[in-house]
């Protein structure tokens, strides 16, 4: 019982090591799947959707709601909060959308914008957007803030 583990000139694999080369090999074949898809699909992320321009439609209209006055300024849309905070959202030369706070920070809120406009008629804010894809959507907001209703 003592030369029971020892191998003295026998060729082959103990139980040990068949199940770790096993382990490995599984390992390594269910890696095999996303390295697939990758190599396919490549590292690029999903083009702009309509859910992507929802999303960024509705925190505009949140941005909208909580604004005293807005104005057009070389092709940016400027929105003065109620906190006295200027919001900025303009499309860069790369063709994204960001929006800063009192020219500060940098939030990106869509990307792949081929053209972005808004026109302001009294309370009203109206955008519009076209993704590079040929996608349009476009949307009204009211200013529903009004300063000294809240308490002031």
């Amino acid at each position: 019982m003592r030369h029971a583990f020892l191998r003295l000139g026998h060729k082959g694999f103990s139980l040990v090591e068949l199940l770790m080369a096993l382990s490995i090999f599984l390992v390594l074949v269910s890696f095999f799947p996303t390295l697939t898809l990758i190599r396919t699909n490549g590292y690029q992320t999903d083009p702009t959707s309509s859910q992507q321009v929802m999303t960024f439609f509705n925190q505009l209209a949140h941005d909208v709601r909580e604004s005293d006055d807005a104005r057009l300024n070389e092709g940016r849309l400027q929105l003065v909060h109620y906190t006295d905070d200027v919001l900025e959202i303009e499309l860069m030369p790369s063709k994204q959308l960001r929006r800063t706070r009192n020219r500060e920070g940098h939030n990106l809120l869509l990307e792949n914008v081929k053209s972005f406009s808004c026109q302001i008629e009294n309370k009203l804010v109206a955008c519009s957007i076209e993704l590079l894809n040929g996608y349009k959507e476009s949307k009204t907001m009211l200013m529903a803030y009004v300063r000294g209703g809240r308490g002031e």
